[in-house]
């Protein structure tokens, strides 16, 4: 029997198939030498981790550190998907086994297989060995494993999949996060906050920052916020990623809004990429660095970092982002003086007006949470800053304030 048809004959085994859908877990094949485990940070012995999964699937969130080779696209999925469940259809009506979606799922296979051993495995020793996943430790994953022992590589299958993968990241984030103690760097747009952070990740402090997590300003102003959808699970994976690295012994700093607009709750709510509720309930338990800048001050830092000229080579964007979510954001009055400076090339001004209104939405959901939690048994101790403008020498002389008050 050759191995090309050996391998058909393995990929269509009714063993490998759920009744359910289209992948099962893992089951240990009798000729099989496959090593099996259900740690997705095994890494005894292991040369890559490959995920097999579709680029979209593996863009939305994988394991730090793997690779990924496609064993079906995103359109091939679908396609074997689609028969699949078609033929469950017809499977309630004469009990013949889906094999239409099995043919058509062994064919996509094996042609990225190919592919996959010419692009990547033509060069490995034979002590290469991958540790590969799919979404459930299915058949994406055992249909390379198959052909990868068969060719004598040391296998790991990672059994379960992302999906255990994913599981051990909302049990480590139920659980690290207690482990430290908060300082809470907090502000309206543009107040500096990043750059702070980053002076205090320079003077060696342990920084968690969502925004960098998730890309969410840059999402939000290119108004791109479906990619939103698939960047909660992304955003924990970075979250439980840096964690790990902590040091519990010491403080967390951390740059968050405790008060946002109503739209950015709404949209944070929606996406699910509120923070996590236990990192929250620690943050209560520590202490708020507020900090202030002038309007002025946030206007010509924006325009010395070049933010105007990407409002002028981007104005089809900006006008984009004033007709849709800026409709649930300003009065019909403010929104009319926006476009106003948007058709008159008033870009500076324009971008004036956006800061000011967001402050003025960031004081009211403000004076909300205090009231929400006035009656707290221990008020969350807030220390405030004024920064008259955002310097390097005025940074690192408000970083060192921080030090010296905070826990």
């Amino acid at each position: 029997m050759t191995l090309h048809r050996h391998i058909c004959n393995r990929l269509l085994s009714t063993g490998l198939v759920s009744p359910h859908g289209l992948t099962t877990n893992s089951v240990r094949l009798v000729s099989s030498g496959i090593v099996r485990t259900r740690d997705p940070f095994f890494r005894d012995g292991i040369s890559d981790v490959i995920d097999v999964r579709s680029p979209e699937e593996y863009k939305a969130d994988h394991i730090p550190g793997a690779i990924n080779l496609p064993v079906l696209s995103s359109e091939q999925f679908k396609i074997v998907g689609r028969l699949h469940w078609e033929g469950l259809e017809a499977q309630k009506e004469d009990g013949k086994v889906p094999l239409k979606a099995r043919l058509f799922g062994a064919k996509f296979s094996l042609q990225s297989i190919i592919n996959i051993i010419d692009s990547h495995f033509m060069d490995k020793p034979q002590s290469y060995s991958p540790l590969i996943y799919c979404k459930r430790g299915g058949l994406r994953s055992k249909s390379l494993a198959t052909v990868l022992e068969e060719i004598g590589y040391p296998v790991v299958l990672l059994e379960g999949g992302y999906k255990t993968y994913r599981r051990k990241v909302i049990d480590d984030l139920s659980e690290i996060p207690l482990k430290f103690r908060y300082n809470v760097v907090t502000g309206s747009n543009k107040t500096g906050k990043s750059l702070i952070m980053r002076k205090l990740v320079d003077r060696g402090h342990q920084v968690l920052n969502f925004d960098k997590m998730i890309h969410y300003e840059d999402l939000f102003l290119s108004g791109d916020l479906m990619k939103m959808e698939k960047r909660s699970r992304y955003m924990e994976t970075k979250l439980r990623d840096k964690l790990v690295t902590f040091d519990p012994s010491r403080p967390v700093w951390v740059k968050h809004q405790f008060w946002q607009s109503d739209l950015m709750k709404r949209l944070s709510s929606k996406y699910s990429l509120q923070t996590p509720s236990v990192i929250y309930k620690q943050m209560l338990k520590g202490k708020l660095f507020e900090v202030k800048v002038p309007l002025e001050e946030k206007v010509e830092r924006l325009a010395r970092h070049g933010y105007i000229d990407w409002m002028s080579d981007n104005l089809d964007s900006v006008k984009s982002f004033l007709d849709t979510h800026a409709q649930n954001m300003y009065d019909f009055r403010v929104l009319n003086l926006m476009n106003a400076h948007a058709r008159n090339n008033r870009l500076k001004e324009l971008l004036s007006c956006v800061l000011d209104e967001e402050h003025k939405h960031y004081k009211i959901m403000r004076k909300r949470w205090r009231k929400k939690h006035a009656k707290d048994a221990n008020p969350l101790p807030q220390e405030f800053f004024v920064l008259e403008s955002l310097t390097d020498d005025k940074i690192e002389e408000i970083v060192e304030k921080f030090e010296s008050l905070a826990d």
